[in-house]
């Protein structure tokens, strides 16, 4: 009702003041995602604070649902944070995902590359890695061909591109 967090404010730590108690929630899973496990019934004499943004966020970029910049709370790993940016679209490739890991002090990113097949089907957690500020993840995409052959002047694969006509 009150047309959801500002353009300065964090839906990753929202405070509800209920008879001299805080209660900790993180909405972002279901104003973006539609889990409503986070979601709690408010109750008469509530006081809602939503805070200003979280001072950490990392970057998603490529084949998932919903790429972007994204809050970053404590100790948060990636699954985490890929269910909150709408997982991976069809195109993804799965093999090879690269993340860009922040030095702050040297002023440079480590680069890792994981595997996001094994994090999600076989729950290798050991590719779920604690995500820091400034981090940078990037989903690539599957390279797609269009195969073309028999009678023409040059034959042979070619990239897809979405929209094209024969």
């Amino acid at each position: 009702m009150a047309g959801g967090a500002a353009a300065g404010g964090s839906a990753r730590k929202v405070i509800i003041k209920r008879k001299g108690r805080n209660i900790i929630v993180d909405l972002s899973t279901s104003l973006i995602g539609g889990d409503t496990g986070e979601d709690i019934f408010v109750q008469s004499g509530d006081v809602i604070e939503i805070p200003p943004i979280l001072d950490k966020r990392v970057t998603i970029m490529g084949e998932v649902g919903r790429p972007g910049v994204y809050e970053l709370n404590d100790k948060e790993k990636l699954k985490e944070i890929l269910k909150i940016a709408g997982f991976t679209n069809v195109n993804s490739t799965l093999g090879s995902i690269i993340v860009l890991k922040r030095n702050k002090e040297k002023e440079q990113f480590v680069e890792y590359k994981l595997n996001l097949s094994n994090l999600l089907f076989k729950n290798d957690e050991g590719q779920n890695i604690e995500l820091a500020d400034g981090d940078i993840i990037t989903i690539p995409s599957i390279e797609t061909y269009v195969y073309i052959y028999g009678e023409v002047a040059k034959s042979g694969r070619f990239s897809y591109l979405p929209g094209k006509k024969l």
